[in-house]
């Protein structure tokens, strides 16, 4: 036998939400989306031992069984199948409409109302496995991953580089090993590079039009709540988490633009101006159109935070920080993620 590769691994996210924490999904809820992460989804069991305790001598001479911990990152290049499931598992609160008869699918997601929708966070079923089968180095689903954060970061690089998202999950520590799933086939993502932008207007600036913009990073982190409580579960002698539950949730917004002579971003921060913001990549066209693939979200509400002074390739920047505002009809922040997968959080 030889050693394995780690790109060897095979990764499957269901797009389907579970029923609860503890029900997983099968393979027929799950898509093999593309990573750039090295550190795997994994639940690891952790052990408490002995060496505090009185009336046995100085050192651990006892190890016990304590809870299982869950979760890992999910990074990669922006396409349209990973903005949906963002937004979708991120918000945790969608609409669904069909952009075509073709195929196309348009996910609206707004911000949960905790006093309808609860503080319940949706949660996924994920696989992860390297050479299944006797010899598998691991073949592990991870079950009742939530989306804990995610940011989506523009550049001026070239390529799929340009568009690039980071996130991360938490797990309720269950796992199913082996994971009885046999992953489908690597989905054919369709690639939502910064070249693709057709919309970039920050309170009042288009950024599109005036040529200005350097990047941007833009997510959600949703303050998640340790799940353990008597009687919150347990597995193989290790306690796992009963519930996943959001805090405060805490929408973020930076950009980095090029100064004008006019010191207008400045001006900006010191009247307190409000307006919103809008960021829209447009990608391929869905069948015969007029669809196309899409990732938009808009900003009911910004103000800028911050403006200090920076370089990027010695011109003179805006490092830009917004404040993001509660509207009181529009809601904070609405994302718009049409591609060609039914059923996302369904």
């Amino acid at each position: 036998m030889s050693v394995a590769l780690l790109q060897e691994v095979i990764f499957g996210i269901s797009y389907k939400k579970q029923v609860d924490l503890v029900t997983p999904l099968t393979a027929t809820d799950m898509w093999s989306l593309r990573q750039t992460n090295s550190e795997l989804i994994q639940s690891l069991p952790i052990n408490e031992d002995d060496a505090s305790d009185y009336g046995k001598g100085v050192y651990a001479t006892t190890v016990f069984p304590s809870h299982k911990q869950a979760g890992g990152p999910w990074n990669g290049r922006l396409s349209s199948e990973a903005g949906a499931m963002l937004a979708c598992f991120g918000m945790g609160k969608r609409t669904k409409t069909a952009t075509t008869a073709t195929g196309g699918f348009k996910y609206t997601c707004t911000q949960p109302n905790f006093v309808s929708d609860g503080l319940d966070m949706p949660s996924a079923t994920m696989a992860v496995q390297i050479r299944t089968g006797g010899a598998a180095i691991t073949d592990k689903a991870i079950i009742g991953a939530c989306l804990e954060e995610w940011q989506i970061q523009l550049t001026k690089a070239p390529g799929r580089d340009s568009a690039t998202f980071t996130s991360q999950w938490t797990g309720t520590g269950q796992d199913v090993k082996p994971s009885g799933i046999v992953i489908p086939a690597t989905y054919a993502e369709h690639s939502m590079n910064a070249g693709a932008l057709t919309s970039l207007s920050l309170v009042g600036f288009d950024y599109l039009a005036n040529k200005r913009f350097s990047s941007c990073n833009f997510g959600l982190k949703n303050n998640i709540r340790p799940g353990f409580f008597p009687g919150s579960g347990a597995q193989n002698g290790y306690q796992i988490e009963g519930r996943k539950r959001r805090g405060v949730p805490q929408f973020t917004l930076t950009a980095r633009v090029e100064c004008d002579s006019g010191s207008s971003e400045e001006d900006a921060l010191l009247a307190q101006t409000e307006g919103t913001g809008v960021i829209t990549l447009t990608g391929a066209q869905i069948a015969s159109g007029p669809e196309t693939h899409q990732f938009k979200i808009t900003f009911q509400r910004l103000r800028v935070k911050t403006d200090k002074i920076g370089d990027d390739d010695g011109i003179a920047t805006y490092d830009l920080e917004y404040t993001v505002l509660q509207h009181v009809t529009n809601g904070v922040v609405t994302i718009e993620s049409i591609c060609e997968q039914d059923n996302i959080l369904g």
